[in-house]
């Protein structure tokens, strides 16, 4: 589950994953953001794309109250290492051209 709030010049989605090995499943956003682990205990996946296929990349596990930085273009898996686990993506907002902006401006595509 998750949940998008609008605060200010930020995006803020929120992800409960309710059970231990509950996923996020891999997926790649078009900017850099960072996320706090607020409940829990995550293992982060990462994968690269290298000539043209994706590749394995480093798995990390993040405690609560840590920060991961997970940079544009990277494929990613969030896993819960314990129930009831929460973690929140923290993003600037963009406009139509993918620029940062510091308001809303109803771009819905530029947070996928």
């Amino acid at each position: 589950m998750s949940d998008l709030a609008i605060t200010g010049p930020i995006g803020i989605r929120k992800h409960i994953l309710e059970k231990v090995c509950n996923v996020s499943e891999g997926h790649e956003h078009n900017y850099d953001h960072t996320t706090i682990v607020v409940r829990g205990s995550v293992k982060v996946t990462y994968k690269y794309q290298k000539d043209g296929e994706m590749v394995e990349g480093e798995t990390k596990e993040f405690l609560q109250g840590e920060t991961i930085f997970i940079k544009a273009d990277v494929w990613h898996t969030i896993k819960a290492l314990e129930d009831n686990t929460i973690y929140m993506c923290v993003f600037s907002h963009r406009d139509f051209d993918g620029l940062v902006t510091q308001k809303y401006i109803g771009n819905q595509g530029a947070y996928n």
